[in-house]
């Protein structure tokens, strides 16, 4: 790395049992592009010790998975760094996986905050997700990486935005200097133009007009228009902004998607 000193914490958070998952190399790819350090964070759910008939096994198997899940991840960690030119570091916890993580984010305040967006995290995502305590807790970016892409730091990105155009934000100069151009910016309210939008050549607009029956049909130009990191405003996750059942629908829509979103605050 030629930067020491890293301009961005991504904190990933990995599942080791999830085969598919690729948050981590997704954070590592992140990172080289941003000039960014990884923290991986792992947790074991104690909810499955609670089946041990006593206390003593109790105490010895909460040991035994914790040594367990620190031999794999040191496993993983070593191989990164022994192949990957960015700084790493690694924590693994067997706990309560909520406040795990919502002690995790208070204590590092990462920068950028790093999920698979698996078929179990889908099912979960209108409940008392993972997402939902990082949208809740973590104030910067979070990234919900997909189960086929890994934002390879070889490849251009292609980037797509919801109602709101973040490319004057720092994070987005950063990832945009490798892009493809133009952006695509994605509007389900014509009469409420994006704030501070002004026609440009390097941006191709996709106007939506009925809010009520947004996101309809509009995975069809995502997939044509070939963007491979959609951009969205926390705000369009929050019941306070939609009746609950237009944002399940939003939700559904947007988590089955083959590409990596980023969430902005």
């Amino acid at each position: 790395m030629n930067n020491l000193k890293p301009n961005y914490r991504i904190l990933v958070l990995y599942n080791p049992e999830n085969e598919k998952a690729t948050s981590l190399l997704t954070g590592v790819a992140l990172a080289k592009r941003i000039n960014g350090a990884v923290d991986l964070l792992s947790v074991s759910s104690i909810k499955k010790l609670n089946n041990q008939p006593n206390q003593v096994a109790l105490i010895r198997s909460f040991k035994e998975d914790k040594a367990e899940l620190k031999s794999h991840l040191s496993k993983v960690g070593e191989e990164l760094i022994d192949k990957e030119d960015v700084p790493l570091i690694f924590n693994s916890k067997v706990g309560l996986v909520r406040e795990v993580i919502e002690s995790h984010i208070r204590l590092t305040k990462p920068d950028i905050v790093i999920l698979g967006n698996s078929k179990s995290l889908r099912k979960k995502l209108q409940s008392s997700s993972i997402l939902k305590i990082v949208i809740d807790n973590h104030k910067g970016i979070t990234l919900l990486s997909n189960s086929n892409s890994s934002l390879d730091e070889k490849l251009p990105l292609a980037f797509g935005f919801i109602d709101y155009l973040s490319q004057k934000h720092p994070f987005i100069k950063s990832l945009s200097k490798n892009s493809k151009q133009p952006f695509k910016l994605f509007q389900f309210s014509a009469e409420s133009p994006t704030e501070d939008f002004k026609p440009q050549k390097d941006i191709v607009v996709y106007n939506f007009e009925d809010r009520a029956k947004m996101f309809s049909n509009f995975l069809r130009y995502i997939e044509q228009s070939n963007i491979n990191l959609l951009c969205i405003q926390k705000t369009l996750l929050s019941f306070k902004t939609f009746q609950p059942q237009i944002k399940k629908e939003i939700i559904n829509k947007l988590t089955n998607l083959e590409t990596p979103i980023l969430v902005f605050p």
